[in-house]
């Protein structure tokens, strides 16, 4: 198993705090691998790991998969609260935990629901702003960016 460094980084805008438009809050992260993608989904999340979020809305809705403004699938990993990218690498060192539908220990990101097509579905969001998350795989590099993009809801 091989473990790297990684760093996410988080820009958004944050009221009562010392974040504002534009900064950025760097949090460095390690990953760990063992080469095979089947393997880690298999040995290190094994599905009774994974978060299961359910919308408060609706509570006949669960999922684990969770949608940034691209589509893009992440989890999260309870046992080692982590983050899975959507090549099934997790990313980790304790920053991802979760609590009901909320992300990380600072609460800066959530889980929000809304709808594509008719399809419930569930989203990262700002916990601030309430919009959409960017997640980005750049470099070895988790980054989560802010967007202005609201859920969708149609």
């Amino acid at each position: 198993m091989q473990d790297k460094r990684f760093s996410v980084v988080a820009i958004g805008f944050l009221v009562g705090t010392t974040l504002s438009l534009g900064s950025a809050c760097n949090v460095t992260m390690d990953r760990t691998a063992d080469g095979d993608t089947t393997d880690v989904m298999d040995d290190m999340i094994g599905t009774s790991s994974l978060a299961v979020f359910t919308d408060p809305d609706d509570a006949t809705f669960s999922t684990s998969d969770v949608r940034d403004v691209d589509g893009e699938v992440v989890q999260f990993n309870t046992e080692t609260s982590s983050i899975i990218w959507t090549d099934g690498m997790t990313y980790q060192d304790g920053l991802w935990s979760v609590s009901g539908n909320l992300l990380t220990d600072t609460a800066f990101f959530q889980v929000s629901f809304g709808s594509e097509g008719g399809e419930r579905r569930a989203y990262i969001t700002e916990s601030s702003t309430g919009t959409v998350c960017d997640v980005t795989l750049f470099d070895d590099d988790i980054r989560v960016f802010q967007t202005s993009t609201p859920v969708p809801q149609n």
